[in-house]
């Protein structure tokens, strides 16, 4: 399972946002699909924070680029911290 987000630019250029949902050993999918919720909204505020930031500075440029892949990898090492977390039954 797994939720995944397209933003298009104002230059049409499209980001693909994507989280897994698959969890480890017994965790049920509900659960899973709730984590993966909230690693959503933690990729969606990482991708759009900057640009937030800029605009209320005022110093947005029309070819200012996020660095999706970065974010992407950052959540991607998330999840496995996570996996690896309710393996160990850590919290």
């Amino acid at each position: 399972m797994e939720l995944s987000g397209e933003y298009v630019g104002p230059d049409g250029e499209q980001q693909r946002l994507r989280v897994l949902c698959d969890g480890t050993g017994d965790a049920d999918s509900l659960q899973n699909l709730l984590s993966g919720v909230t690693q959503m909204k933690e990729l969606v505020s990482d991708f759009f924070g900057p640009l937030v930031q800029q605009e209320a500075q005022g110093r947005v440029a029309p070819d200012d680029t996020l660095d999706v892949k970065n974010m992407q990898r950052k959540c991607s090492e998330k999840q496995k911290e996570d996996g690896r977390s309710k393996a160990t039954g850590a919290a």
